[in-house]
């Protein structure tokens, strides 16, 4: 088990994702949007291959927040069905309006 950490330091908020992928390296980047749909999640699991949860103290930044995986042109929101294994994994987390992504693999530990 590989444990990615992302910090959105522009949001000030922390987040693990974590796969069994053993494949390392990713590009990052990162956007935001206004006006996205929120929806009540503080917690969200993608099969027990794949995990996106939040850490101490940011339930309620998160209680307002859609959390959604795309998987190549296959669009996850609020998945809890879907086996991740081995791919580029896209999470976007909306935060106070906007929505913040990223594009994250294992192995590697990203700050933006």
């Amino acid at each position: 088990m590989y444990a990615v950490g992302v910090t959105f330091e522009n949001e000030k908020v922390k987040a693990v994702a974590q796969t069994n992928s053993s494949k390392s390296g990713a590009i990052v980047l990162v956007k935001n949007v206004k006006n996205c749909q929120v929806s009540s999640k503080e917690q969200l699991k993608y099969t027990d291959k794949l995990q996106y949860q939040s850490q101490v103290g940011l339930s309620k930044m998160f209680s307002r927040c859609q959390v959604s995986v795309s998987v190549g042109s296959d669009k996850i929101v609020n998945a809890d069905e879907r086996e991740v294994v081995g791919q580029n994994v896209r999470c976007q987390v909306c935060l106070n309006g906007d929505i913040t992504s990223g594009n994250v693999q294992s192995g590697l530990g990203v700050v933006f």
